[in-house]
């Protein structure tokens, strides 16, 4: 099943949730008031990152056999020509747009969509505090990682049919984000991922 890793923020205006100072105290407040879970868990440092992209890294922890999750660990050092003030604010601001597009009602009934488990730390040295989003690991990695490397996939085999499925799920996915004014902005094979097909 193909999903969307992540969401484009939503301005603050369409959003209607975030105030003109975007603090972790307002963070709080936006997670308080989605009903999103605060966990108490990280990510093993021991493992080599799993992915990046222009805002965050991401990084894994295996809950069980057949469960790992990814957080998605914000570097505030990839919001470049901002002063500190001002990056913290667009930090808070995106986190808080895409927990809030996550947890729209239809992104949450989507079979289509990567689901928001909930939220945990990173604490820096000085003390600073940066949320962290968690999302369950797709089982067969990003569209990109299954055609560069198509044994990933074994013994699920890629034919035919099992591309149209792949593209008919995406389609639904983004009919879901279009549906709910939801722009995604990023669309591209790496933020494709691929759970196990559940639903066919």
């Amino acid at each position: 099943m193909s999903f969307f890793f992540g969401f484009a923020s939503r301005s603050q205006q369409h959003l209607g949730l975030l105030d003109s100072r975007n603090t972790l105290l307002s963070f709080l407040g936006t997670a308080q008031l989605l009903s999103v879970d605060l966990l108490p868990i990280t990510w093993n440092p021991a493992l080599k990152d799993v992915g990046a992209g222009g805002m965050a890294t991401l990084h894994e922890r295996s809950i069980s056999r057949n469960l790992s999750l990814v957080f998605k660990r914000v570097d505030p050092n990839n919001f470049p020509h901002y002063t500190e003030k001002a990056t913290e604010d667009m930090v808070y601001r995106t986190l808080a747009a895409e927990i809030a597009t996550a947890r729209h009602y239809e992104v949450v009934e989507s079979d289509y969509l990567a689901h928001l488990e909930g939220v945990c730390w990173d604490i820096e040295r000085g003390g600073k505090v940066w949320p962290v989003l968690v999302y369950e690991k797709a089982r067969y990695g990003s569209l990109k990682s299954i055609v560069e490397s198509p044994q990933i996939v074994a013994p699920t085999t890629l034919d035919v049919t099992a591309k149209l499925r792949i593209c008919t799920h995406i389609a639904r996915g983004l009919a879901t984000l279009h549906h709910s004014a939801i722009v995604h902005g990023d669309i591209k094979p790496d933020n494709v991922i691929i759970f196990e097909d559940k639903k066919g």
